[in-house]
């Protein structure tokens, strides 16, 4: 029995407004209809119009002040945090919100790595290491201690004391690009986010992840394929589109996949390379040539969702919209509306 598409939104807090708007911003997309809301994890931005708080913290605040929606990081990386940390993050507030919390991890963003003294070096390296890391404890006990030893990362008879037995672990999505990241999205992933696709890149990318999952051994029937994009809701196609160009050229590697175009990256791994050209030449792509939704255009929107709908193999599908700007709560509403109405009525004829 095929599940239905689910849809989530990634929400944000800009400089100089009060904390409470992102709750409502959750609040809103939970009385929309949406699936879950995320948010990101940045020490900056690069720009003075946006706000960095404390993603893990935001979370708690968001799940207390909804009551179904899910809630998630979109992504986090284990060069600024140590996965032991992470895992206990996480098992505290499966707890608090029992099946509503999912983690996703990339390599990480040297913008936000080197200003702080962290190395970009070796980022998809410690993301492999962390991400056992982060398995073994959510499994540990005292009475299982776990052991592991890496190049970045060691445990020695550690074990959580979080509650993570109590709840089921949650869901693991990863925003990879390159083949190396790919290949551990098929491996050791509950799911792909990846950005900055069109359907058929999207295709085949996921083409690799599914051979990977199968020479690993693993069941793909349970894994969950997403989409990250960017949605420009206005009331004219000229300010919707002025919106979706702003949003491109923003000095920030996340809008382009966590592990996409950073030298990092490249060190780790030559490989992805080819991976990291991809980008750069999407990244200069017309946008309305499958980058994005924008405007509440039914047939640009249609035929966008339509190749999509086409593309994609799975059954287990999630479309992340990411708002490039911030319109009044009424037209932010009827776009909404009209994308998820718009996927469904596709789906199903």
């Amino acid at each position: 029995m095929k599940e239905r598409v689910k849809f989530g939104c990634r929400i944000f807090l800009s400089a100089h407004e009060p904390f409470q708007n992102i709750i409502q911003r959750a609040q809103f997309c939970e009385k929309q209809g949406f699936d879950s809301v995320l948010i990101d994890d940045h020490l900056l931005y690069g720009t003075g119009d946006a706000a960095a708080p404390e993603p893990f913290t935001i979370l708690a605040a968001i799940a207390t002040g909804t009551r179904r929606i899910r809630v998630g990081i979109a992504v986090t990386d284990m060069v600024r945090r140590h996965p032991a940390i992470i895992a206990q993050t996480l098992a505290t507030l499966s707890n608090q919100f029992p099946r509503r919390v999912f983690l996703g991890l990339g390599a990480g963003d040297p913008m936000n790595q080197t200003p702080f003294g962290f190395s970009a070096e070796h980022r998809v390296g410690r993301l492999e290491e962390g991400l056992k890391i982060i398995r073994q404890l959510w499994n540990s006990s005292i009475e299982k201690p776990q052991n592991y030893k890496g190049q970045f990362f060691s445990l020695n008879n550690a074990y959580l004391q979080a509650g993570q037995e109590k709840q089921p672990v949650p869901s693991i999505y990863l925003a990879a690009f390159g083949p190396r990241m790919l290949r551990l999205a098929g491996e050791a992933g509950d799911g792909w986010i990846p950005h900055c696709h069109t359907p058929s890149t999207y295709k085949m990318d996921l083409d690799t992840i599914i051979g990977s999952a199968h020479n690993a051994g693993r069941d793909f029937g349970a894994f969950r394929s997403s989409y990250y994009t960017l949605s420009s809701i206005s009331k004219n196609r000229a300010e919707a589109d002025r919106n979706v160009d702003r949003s491109q050229r923003k000095p920030s590697g996340t809008d382009l996949g966590e592990d996409s175009i950073s030298k990092g990256a490249e060190r780790d791994n030559p490989e992805d390379r080819r991976g990291n050209s991809r980008v750069r030449r999407l990244q200069h792509r017309d946008p309305r040539n499958g980058r994005g939704l924008h405007r509440t255009d039914r047939g640009l929107s249609e035929g966008w969702l339509q190749r999509v709908h086409a593309d994609l193999c799975p059954e287990r599908r999630t479309l992340v919209l990411r708002k490039s700007t911030v319109p009044d709560t009424t037209l932010l509403q009827q776009g909404a509306q009209i994308l998820i109405r718009l996927y469904r009525k596709i789906k199903h004829g």
